[in-house]
């Protein structure tokens, strides 16, 4: 009886096989005896009993069985190779059991050399046409290699892993598979299957996310093309930027914000996630970079236009970031240059847990540095706003700035069906700056300024996940995010014996509590994703002037909505992706309907057709307000159907996009229709009143619609070491609000006609260079605030003004050393390489009389500021990765 319970116990310890594992696919040699084989002779020579499971080791080869003085001693000389492990139970009583951490021990002490040797020919699974340009990866390794113009590939090689796998990709079709690449040989016939999975984005996705996204897999709006290349070195690798300077639609040429300004809508109409985590600001130092840390994204899905019933709550787009989820070693590194310190670490902690963190800070004071002083200095502090002649100087302002951000997340995994995750992102900013000036002007004696601004954004989440079956899977999450941001100026401007005081506040606050339910269903060639989420919304907004509050607004109210999309193929070429997501705000009876639709034609191998239409609805949303010196804040607010009314907007979008061998053509059509336009008018008296009385001000709001329209087009081309993108974006903003010119529509302000950006990327051997250029048509700018004017006599038509083109170049380079499983880069950049003068915008403070003037006349002096952009920049800097 005992010994039947070892048996047992033996025989429910050892798993049934070891798929994938070094040791233990051994084949039993025919010169040879298996495990089983010497466990019999050592029991019937020592007179003992082996508890073990005589099927499982007879896949084990043993090529030699020496004798030892005892029956101990001579199991462990056999199992010394072998991942199992002895215990005895008596004299004469043995147990052989698996052991993993052996297993583990023993695959780390062999080095492993796989040889891959296959060719073939890949075509279209219908039409049987060969597929030229097909990537043939072997993971985890990553190597690569092409199919020809007659769709034929050899691929050569070692790999370093015991069981790599192929994967196969092309435009448009589903990425295949294929399991043990080490046994595949020649003339084989590989059939690709074109995509009918959920309607892809702009992806942006990293084959090995742990060495500094260096690979990407880029999918451009809802258009596969699914080759590899080396992300854009930018002087900050910053992943953000990157997708402004290389995606048609977006806008490039504003240096003072990241925020993602897609075809005419401003950045508060996008949602952007990280992990599951809603970001309300993104910037760091107004814009130069983001607040995203490169090394712990490994990718990002950017919807344009239109995104399916998943997502709600912006008007315009969705930028989805993630983190990397699989984790097979250890990865990590610091990155210094002379802006910023950053460290990161991947690290598989067990077998069920992962984690990815990252921190970044300035490394000092970044206003009194050289590098960046230019961007909080305004050139010319006495001009007319529209004519620009005035040049005197004002006093460049050197601010004490500092930000930093941190970023961590935990992934469990309990049981193989269950998923545990939790994330947190923290960003903090902090800016004091301040000036003392006389003799603005002939009129002006002094100018007094100070200045202090900080912001923090917070974001924490916890989430479960859990597959059902194959076909079924569930994922329940609860997140919370928070937005601060406060400002205080005081300043004083004193005109003989006249003295003008301004105090101005601004303090914002938004908390968003996200509790959602998704389920994903796949049945046959239908994929259903359906669910519901509640957003608790908590905002508070403040801006006053002179103790006049132009802004006010505290609400706390919730939305709750429920969505279902369905992806599947017809008649074998067609994709068809309706939506529908219903939501209810606020105390409103009644619910938005938010139908979504997308219509996919692949014609060929190279050729592709995408509709899309989808109406959306934003319930928080954000209230501009603008400083002296020309710097943009957005305010969050929540719609109360009054002073701020639900946006809503109607997208239709056309896409056509071809390829052929290395090249990539697209073309994007898109209208978009807007309704609840803000304007949050702040009207300053002028002239100003008599000594020490504060200015008058009263407020104004304006609603109206907008239209947006245009079309992109992008050209791409690719090789292993090189690639190209050239990209033009037509586009037409108007706004219309009644009370203005009787609703007539007017150039949107801050929005260019036309945009060319191109982006060259290089890489040989140690060595990377990449090029980036942006041309930006004159921007309309209008102030349809005009001092002391009244709304209906404003006509913001004929008063626009254009500010002057934008030009910028880029150039980085970076060399890396690399030695065992470690690297060591150099990086030099240089930012606005001509040192192009962009100016941004005009802003008018205060206008004077001159009473003196003898002309029938009165003279205004206006006193402002034109603020410029970025202008030339150096940046240096050196990391050590491994």
């Amino acid at each position: 009886m005992k010994l039947f319970t070892l048996l047992f116990i033996a025989s429910t310890l050892l798993p049934v096989h070891l798929c994938g594992q070094d040791l233990a696919d051994r084949p039993a040699s025919n010169a040879g005896m298996n495990l089983d084989q010497a466990f019999q002779k050592v029991e019937k020579v020592f007179k003992v009993h082996l508890a073990y499971n005589p099927e499982f080791c007879q896949r084990f080869e043993l090529r030699a069985l020496k004798e030892k003085k005892s029956a101990s001693e001579t199991i462990e000389a056999i199992l010394a190779d072998l991942p199992f492990k002895i215990s005895q139970q008596d004299e004469s009583h043995f147990l052989i059991v698996y052991d993993e951490d052996k297993l583990r021990r023993l695959e780390a002490a062999k080095p492993i050399r796989t040889p891959v040797e296959m060719s073939g020919r890949i075509e279209d699974m219908y039409t049987h046409e060969p597929i030229t340009g097909a990537l043939l990866v072997l993971m985890p390794d990553g190597i690569t290699a092409e199919t020809d113009t007659s769709g034929k590939f050899i691929l050569r090689c070692m790999s370093k892993h015991e069981n790599p796998w192929l994967e196969v990709r092309y435009i448009g079709y589903q990425t295949q598979v294929l399991a043990q690449a080490s046994k595949m040989r020649h003339s084989l016939n590989l059939k690709l299957f074109p995509d009918i999975s959920e309607l892809p984005p702009v992806t942006i996705s990293s084959v090995r996310p742990s060495l500094n996204m260096e690979r990407i897999n880029s999918t451009i709006s809802h258009y596969a093309t699914s080759f590899e290349y080396r992300i854009q070195s930018n002087p900050f690798r910053d992943v953000i930027r990157y997708v402004q300077q290389t995606t048609a639609g977006i806008n490039a040429t504003d240096d003072r914000s990241t925020g993602i300004q897609i075809r005419g809508s401003n950045a508060d109409e996008n949602l952007i996630r990280l992990n599951g985590l809603t970001l309300f600001n993104i910037d760091h130092f107004y814009g130069v970079f983001t607040s995203i840390n490169p090394y712990i994204i490994s990718s990002i899905d950017l919807y344009k236009s239109y995104f399916p019933a998943q997502f709600g709550g912006r008007t315009s787009s969705v930028i989805q970031m993630k983190s990397p989820e699989e984790i097979t070693g250890w990865h990590g590194g610091v990155d210094l240059n002379l802006i910023t310190a950053n460290a990161y670490l991947h690290a598989p902690v067990s077998d069920k847990i992962n984690l990815v963190a990252g921190a970044r800070t300035t490394t000092f004071n970044l206003g009194n540095s050289g590098t960046f002083s230019s961007l909080l200095q305004n050139k010319n502090s006495t001009i007319d706003p529209l004519k620009l002649t005035d040049t005197t100087e004002l006093t460049a302002i050197n601010p004490d700035y500092r930000f930093n951000d941190q970023f961590a997340k935990i992934d469990i995994r309990p049981f193989s069906k269950m998923k545990l995750s939790t994330s947190y992102f923290g960003s903090y900013d902090i800016i004091e700056s301040g000036y003392y000036n006389t003799e603005l002007l002939s009129q002006v004696r002094e100018g007094d300024y100070k200045e202090k601004s900080e912001w923090t954004t917070q974001a924490f989440n916890v989430s479960l996940h859990y597959d059902w079956s194959k076909q079924f899977s569930s994922e329940l999450s609860m997140a919370r995010s928070t937005f601060d941001f406060g400002q205080t100026i005081l300043s004083r401007v004193r005109l003989r014996t006249i003295v003008v005081n301004e105090n101005s506040n601004v303090s914002n606050r938004f908390i968003n509590r996200n509790y959602r339910l998704d389920n994903k269903y796949v049945y046959n060639n239908i994929v259903f994703n359906f669910g519901a989420e509640l957003n608790n919304n908590d905002s508070r907004a403040i801006s006053s002037f002179n103790q006049f509050n132009f802004t006010l607004d505290t609400a706390i109210r919730n939305e709750i909505a429920g969505y279902i999309q369905a992806d599947y193929r017809v008649l074998g070429r067609l994709t068809l992706s309706p939506g529908l997501r219903t939501s209810h705000y606020g105390s409103e009876s009644k619910a938005d309907f938010s139908p979504r639709c997308a219509a996919v034609m692949q014609w060929n191998a190279a050729h592709q057709t995408s509709l899309h239409y989808g109406r959306y609805y934003q319930y928080a949303r954000q209230s501009r307000y603008e400083d002296r010196f020309g710097r943009e804040y957005y305010l969050w607010v929540q719609s109360d159907g009054r002073k701020y009314p639900t946006l809503v907007s109607d997208q239709y979008e056309i896409i056509q996009a071809f390829s052929a061998h290395r090249h990539t053509f697209k073309t994007e059509f898109y209208y978009k229709a807007v309704q609840g336009i803000v304007e949050n008018l702040a009207i300053i008296q002028t002239p100003p009143p008599g000594n020490n009385e504060p200015l008058k001000v009263r407020n104004e709001f304006l609603v109206g619609k907008g239209r947006y329209y245009g079309v992109d087009l992008t050209y791409e081309y690719h090789t292993k070491i090189y690639q190209a993108y050239l990209i033009y974006s037509y586009n037409l903003s108007e706004n219309s609000f009644p009370p203005l010119d009787a609703g007539k529509y007017y150039r949107k302000a801050y929005a260019r006609q036309h945009q060319v950006k191109t982006s060259q990327q290089f890489h040989y051997d140690r060595w990377d260079f990449s090029l980036n250029a942006v041309y930006g048509s004159p921007q309309p700018y209008n102030d349809i605030v005009s001092f002391g004017s009244q709304s209906r006599d404003r006509r913001p038509r004929q008063e626009t003004r254009y500010l002057d083109d934008y030009f910028r170049v880029d150039g980085d380079l970076r060399y890396t050393l690399s030695f065992r499983k470690s690297r060591l880069e150099f990086s030099f950049s240089v930012l606005n390489i001509f040192d192009r003068r962009n100016t941004k915008y005009v802003q008018s403070l205060f206008t004077f009389t001159d009473q003196n003037n003898a002309s029938s006349k009165s003279k205004k002096y206006v006193v402002g500021a034109e603020v410029e952009t970025l202008r030339r920049t150096l940046n240096a800097g050196i990391g050590f990765h491994f």
